[in-house]
């Protein structure tokens, strides 16, 4: 059975974000992400920040990520007369910090909303 529903209807639905509800999942995407950076974080540091992500998607973690990145700059005090050898590494506590700055951008009973819709009136795919 499927509803009919007018242009305006489905003009303003929101496409529904997918979440990685799974902590490896987010720390799969971590590890990833981490790869491109230079970094001391330890396996127990990558579960810690997945557990800390729960509810981001892809594209929160890669914006935490990015954000975390520049800590390593932004404690530098005089970066005119820096050389790229004095850049510290990225730390545990950088991706902590900003967990406090970037959030997620998916609400967990919008994104229900979502799935239950898809699920009735969906495709399918």
């Amino acid at each position: 059975h499927y509803k009919s529903i007018t242009f305006t209807e489905a003009s303003s639905c929101k496409a529904a974000v997918h979440t990685p509800s799974r902590q490896a999942a987010r720390a799969d995407i971590l590890e990833r992400l981490l790869k491109q950076i230079n970094h001391s974080l330890t396996g127990e540091d990558v579960t810690r920040i997945a557990d800390l992500t729960q509810g981001y998607s892809g594209a929160d973690i890669t914006s935490l990520c990015r954000d975390a990145a520049l800590a390593p700059i932004r404690a530098i005090a005089d970066i005119e007369n820096i050389n790229p050898e004095q850049v510290r590494s990225l730390d545990v506590d950088d991706l902590v910090a900003s967990t406090r700055r970037v959030k997620s951008s998916v609400n967990e009973s919008e994104l229900e909303l979502y799935l239950n819709w898809n699920k009735q009136f969906g495709s399918g795919l």
